[in-house]
This record gives structure tokens, C-alpha cells and sequence, in this order.
């Protein structure tokens, strides 16, 4: 059993604060021995005692156990309670005894019912899977990893003989060095230095450069400058600064060498361990054959709303550098062919759309966005513009991923496959303490989810089992590259976007049509599916036959996929008995959200006509296996002539399916549906 303590003091009277029935839980005095630093706490005798519960141990924060903890505390009435870390650590002592406490007795203590902030975090302590307490209208901490060790530096121990052992260091003061880039060419790198520490005490630092099968070591200028020659072009490196006496890694930054044949290269280091959530540092790097001014936007993919969240822009290599943040552009004029600039991306919790909520967010415990959220790319008027390499720095503790492909280095990706529209892409970091992370392989394809701690485990068992379905149902994976799921645990409706490589979302759209709906559009409807030729009648094919699906697999993985038919079929039914209604193959702006349920129906009874004519043979999942096959080996793009054609291919020789789709698909016959009614 894991125990775990936090402390925190504050006196209230009682009258202070009104309590809500719901919001008691039943604690009890614990029978083993509790120490910190050596010193055991009289359990027994405390005014305050250590109580435990559901498991875990939580200690009291009073005003004698502060020093002793290292900690210090504030509280007001309007901004709540506030526990910070500080440098010293003092004596424990036991000023509030003279109590007779029965160990092993039960209390009721209360949610603590007021703002609380640590090392300037707020705590929702609604989410908190153990919340924090007020016990004698004082204010109890868990003992748990997230705040003993990870907020407070604590060791913590248990054992049977010795109970819960609690150690505190006493704070040093520690050298702090970190890099930051400059320039990089094909050949060279520099990067500045920022460097603190003891100026009485002699601190040298070191920097270990590994890439291109080979490792550099160094001493670094105390001018805080670094300049890195002989490299190789177009290579993966990894620049780690070290203390030179003790070899503890200070920082470490992944960058990757451009080659000499691209016009314009591109690489953006997000930076997310020098800045607070939900501030995001931006760091792109570049080189150019065009002496003239660049030009970087922000591409919409398929946002409808985006909020002013690019700020503080600055050249860091380079000269006549703008940045519009209204229009959301920067300009900059390349330097010896090479440039670099530096702006902030806000992801706070901004409304952005009606139908995906927020879109990017970014806090203390996971950064989730896509590229268009996040990133101010290259003009494509340039050339191949999304050739594009991404790395993170991320704070100790924190994992990331990514839609393009690892390189040499974790952390470090690059684009060396066939994606287009990196602006699509998600892009994810996170608190590994947070999140439970799964890798499974169906069919050759890589896939992973990356699920918040206290959310039910099905999301990671409907995606498993979703992804091996649509395996199945198209006959085949349409790409080897990796899939990811992330999702948060969250009531708000929060949305990182969808693409061929990943989706990530708030908890409180379920695992039900929004998962299916995203993964489907792998096969068809983005980059790595089928290739169509629609124009602007697409909306049947890449949306109609999504949501018809959606239902279908959910049911065939056991969830409640009848629900959302019914839901389609309920729209479907408004509208054709309305004054609106046009035909499925009318232009799409004009059915911006009829072809979501109106072709769910239309498929449904398609896939039902296929069985008939067939006499249950064959259905509408053998048509998207034909479909595939003759993409993938014929390059066959889709059109409503082709998808015809292989609907009739399914069929038994001389029947035909002609008439049905002229009169359903075509012209616009009114249908009912008892089964759905």
C-alpha cells in the first residue's frame, strides 16, 4: 500500500463555513506510527492528528509543522489558501497537544470548501482523486506522489515495523543553466545560455552532443555562448548541458541539421518547460535559398474560429521581422540564409466552435493541440513546405507525442512519409504520473492511447476494439504510421482536433460516435485515405457513410450504436418534412449538416438494399473493401459512378441496383423507417 501526506494549516471558525451534506467523509486516526525526518508525531496526544483516508495518509498543516516542512502558507477570505515550497527547512515541533485521541477511531471530516493554490497550481479539488480535507477547521493534505514528491521534493517510505516514514532535505540553492537555440545550418549550430549560480563557488558547465553515430563533448564559454561546427547535414542531434564536475544533465534540446537541396526548411521546438501553462514558447528555426522577406500564417484546416492567441514575437537570428497577430502572419528576412524566431501560443480554455468546443489546450498536467493551434507555418507558396521537423521540451516527468515519425531521438520527429497538412497534425505532451498509457499493434499499425488518470478504462478498450473493426471491415489497414487517442478527464468540451494520426478530446464526449467518426475518416476523408473526385458532392460518401457506420461498429463492439441511428433518423424525418429539404447530392454548402444524417439514413438503407438484392450475401462492407483494393492497386479515385460500380460488382450476376440509387441517391424519395422509429 502506497501512503502519502501533504500539509497545509489553516484556522477557521466554524461558523465561517456551511457545509454541504455530500461533501463529508468518514476518516480514521491511524494506528501506525507516522515521522518526519525521525521525529514521530504523537498521534495519540495531537490536537490535529494524521488521519487516513480511503487509504491514504493525510497530514495536518499547522502552524508548528511549517518549518519543519519547508513550506509556507497564506490565507484570505476572497483568494482562498495558498501553499508554496521555500528554501529553508527549520525544526518540527508539537505545540498542539493535550488531546485524547483513540487510534483506530472513526470522524467525519469535510471537502475543503475554498480556493486553494500550490506552488502557485490551482487544485480542483472536485477532480482530485484524493481531495483535499478540513478536519477541526483545519486544512489536510494527501500524502500522495502528485503533491509529496512531485510539489514538495518529499522521499516517503511504509513499512509494518516503522509505520510511514516522511524525509525532507533541507533546499540548496542549485546552479540552473538552460539553452536556448540561435541558428542552424546545414553544418553549424549556436545557441545562447542562460546561465545562474553561486558566483562564490566555482561552477563550470559541459555540453555532450550526440548524433551522426558519434558523440562530441565540450566545455562551454562562460559567456554563455555555444558554437557547434563539423556537423553533419540533414542529422538528428541531441545537445545535453551538464554540470562538468558532478555530471548532472542541466538541460537538454533535440534539433535536427538542414540539408542543401530544399528551398526552404523549417523546424519548431515547443518549448513547455520554461514557461507556465498555459503559455507555450515557440521557437522556429530555418533556411532559405529566397533572400527575400519569408511569409508564415496560420493554417486553417478545418477550425471555423480562432481566437488571438499568438503573442510576443521576436527574431532571434535575422532582421525585418513582424508579427500580425491579428491576422495571425509573420514576416522575416533570412540572414546568410538562415533564420529564427521565438513567439508565445496561449492555450487557455477559450469557447472556439459550437460543434467541437475548445480546440488546443494546454495545462499543468498535458499540452494537446494540432498544428493549427498551435503552429505559424511557411507560406506553401514556397514548395514543399510541410517537410517540417517538431520537437518538445518538456518538463522532468512528461512524455510526448506526435503525428510524424520519431527520429533518432525521443522527443524529436520528422516528417518522412507522405502527410500533408502538418497544420492537421496533433500534437501531444504529457505528465506520465497523470496518464495511463497503452500500445497495442493491429495489423501492422501501431496504435496508443493515452487515457487521464480516474477516467474508465473503456476508452482505451472501444478504441482497441474500434480500430480492429474498421481493420476489418475495410479488409485491410490503409497505413502502418501511428494512431493515437488522447483523451483528458474533463466535463468541458474540449477538442484537439481530428487527423489520420491522432484525435484527442475531453472525456465528456464518451467513446461513443465522436471516436468512430474520427478514425473511419483514416480510410476516407483525409490524407492517408482513399482519394475522391466529388468536387462538392462529397458529403454522402465522406460523411453519410461515416455516421451510418458509426452506428454499425458500436453495435458490433457491443456500445449503444442504435442510438445514435435513431438520432440521425429523428433529424432526417424533421427535415424532409420541412420546406428545406433538397437531395443528398445537392451542393454541400447548402446541406452543411443534412449530409451527417440524411446520408446516415440514406446508407442505412442502402447497405439494407445490398443485403435484399443479394439475398443476404453480400452487404455494404463488401463494397468498401472493393473500393479500397482499387484504390490502393489501380489508383482508382472515388466518384458516385465508381462506388455504383462496385455496388453492382457485389451484386449477383444480371441484377442491378440502378433504378434504387436513381430514385434514393439521385432524386430525393421520402423514406420511413419503423425499425428506427
Amino acid at each position: 500500500m502506497r501512503f502519502k501526506v501533504l500539509f497545509l494549516i489553516i484556522i477557521l471558525s466554524f461558523s465561517m463555513v456551511t457545509f454541504a451534506e455530500d461533501s463529508s467523509v468518514t476518516v480514521v486516526i491511524p494506528e501506525f506510527d507516522v515521522s518526519v525526518n525521525d521525529v514521530v508525531i504523537d498521534t495519540a496526544e495531537s490536537q490535529y492528528p494524521v488521519i487516513v483516508y480511503d487509504d491514504i495518509t493525510y497530514f495536518p498543516m499547522t502552524s508548528d509543522y511549517l518549518d519543519g516542512t519547508a513550506l509556507e502558507l497564506s490565507f484570505d477570505s476572497e483568494s482562498g489558501l495558498k501553499l508554496n515550497s521555500k528554501d529553508e527547512l527549520g525544526i518540527l515541533e508539537q505545540n498542539f497537544l493535550g488531546a485524547s485521541n483513540r487510534l483506530g477511531s472513526k470522524h467525519k471530516a469535510m471537502l475543503v470548501p475554498f480556493e486553494v493554490e500550490v506552488n502557485g497550481n490551482v487544485i480542483d479539488n472536485n477532480s482530485e482523486q484524493y481531495p483535499l480535507l478540513l478536519f477541526k477547521n483545519i486544512t489536510y493534505f494527501p500524502i500522495t506522489w502528485r503533491f509529496a514528491v512531485e510539489e514538495f521534493g518529499w522521499q516517503t517510505s511504509f513499512s509494518t515495523a516503522n509505520g510511514l516514514s516522511i524525509i525532507i532535505e533541507d533546499p540548496i540553492y542549485k546552479p540552473s543553466v538552460s539553452v536556448f537555440p540561435r541558428r542552424i545550418t546545414s553544418e553549424s549550430a549556436s545557441f545562447d545560455l542562460s546561465i545562474e549560480h553561486d558566483e562564490s563557488e566555482k561552477f563550470d558547465v559541459a555540453y555532450k552532443l550526440e548524433g551522426a553515430s558519434n558523440t562530441l563533448n565540450g566545455k562551454v564559454d562562460q559567456s554563455g555562448k555555444l558554437e557547434l561546427n563539423d556537423l553533419k547535414d540533414d542529422t538528428a542531434y541531441r545537445l545535453t548541458i551538464v554540470d562538468s564536475e558532478t555530471k548532472t544533465v542541466l538541460d537538454t534540446l533535440y534539433f535536427y541539421t538542414f540539408n542543401d537541396f530544399e528551398k526552404v526548411q523549417t523546424q519548431y521546438i515547443i518549448d513547455l518547460k520554461h514557461t507556465q501553462a498555459p503559455n507555450a514558447d515557440i521557437y522556429v528555426l530555418g533556411h532559405s535559398d529566397i533572400e527575400d522577406t519569408l511569409r508564415f500564417e496560420v493554417r486553417n484546416y478545418h477550425i471555423q474560429k480562432l481566437n488571438d492567441r499568438f503573442s510576443n514575437g521576436s527574431a532571434i537570428e535575422g532582421s525585418l521581422f513582424s508579427l500580425d497577430q491579428e491576422n495571425h502572419v509573420v514576416k522575416i528576412k533570412p540572414l546568410d540564409g538562415a533564420f529564427a524566431f521565438k513567439y508565445t501560443v496561449e492555450l487557455g480554455y477559450h469557447m472556439t466552435t459550437e460543434n467541437h468546443g475548445v480546440e488546443g489546450i494546454y495545462t499543468n498536467d498535458y499540452y494537446m493541440t494540432s498544428g493549427e493551434q498551435t503552429l505559424i507555418l511557411i507560406d506553401r507558396s514556397y514548395g514543399n513546405t510541410d517537410n517540417v521537423k517538431v520537437s518538445f521540451r518538456l518538463k522532468e516527468g512528461w512524455d510526448s507525442r506526435c503525428g510524424l515519425a520519431n527520429s533518432d531521438f525521443e522527443h524529436l520527429y520528422v516528417n518522412d512519409s507522405d502527410i500533408e497538412n502538418v497544420s492537421a497534425l496533433n500534437y501531444y505532451a504529457f505528465k506520465e504520473s497523470a496518464f495511463n498509457v497503452t500500445d497495442k499493434i493491429v495489423d501492422n499499425t501501431p496504435i496508443t492511447s493515452i487515457v487521464e488518470k480516474g477516467i474508465s478504462d473503456k476508452f482505451t478498450d472501444v478504441f482497441q476494439a474500434i480500430y480492429q473493426e474498421m481493420v476489418d471491415l475495410w479488409g485491410q489497414s490503409v497505413s502502418n504510421d501511428s494512431y493515437t487517442l488522447m483523451v483528458i478527464d474533463s466535463e468541458e468540451r474540449i477538442y484537439a482536433g481530428e487527423y489520420d494520426t491522432a484525435q484527442g478530446y475531453a472525456s465528456v464526449w464518451g467513446y461513443g460516435e465522436m471516436l468512430v467518426h474520427q478514425i473511419y475518416h483514416r480510410w476516407q476523408g483525409w490524407e492517408m485515405g482513399i482519394e475522391q473526385d466529388m468536387h462538392e458532392n462529397r458529403g454522402l460518401w465522406v460523411e453519410g457513410f461515416n455516421e451510418y457506420y458509426c452506428y454499425k461498429l458500436l453495435e458490433e463492439v457491443g456500445e449503444d450504436g442504435l442510438r445514435y441511428m435513431r438520432g440521425f433518423y429523428n433529424d432526417y424525418r424533421r427535415d424532409v418534412n420541412s420546406n428545406n429539404d433538397v437531395g443528398i447530392l445537392e451542393h454541400e454548402s447548402k446541406t452543411q449538416s443534412r449530409v451527417y444524417y440524411k446520408g446516415a439514413v440514406i446508407s442505412y438503407l442502402l447497405d439494407e438494399e445490398i443485403q435484399r438484392l443479394s439475398n443476404n450475401e453480400k452487404s455494404l462492407d463488401d463494397v468498401l473493401k472493393l473500393v479500397l483494393d482499387d484504390w490502393l492497386d489501380n489508383g482508382t479515385k472515388v466518384t458516385y459512378d465508381s462506388l455504383l460500380g462496385h455496388i453492382n460488382d457485389v451484386l449477383p450476376e444480371g441484377v442491378m441496383i440502378d433504378e434504387w440509387w436513381q430514385n434514393n441517391v439521385v432524386t430525393n424519395k421520402v423514406h420511413v423507417i419503423k425499425e428506427l422509429q
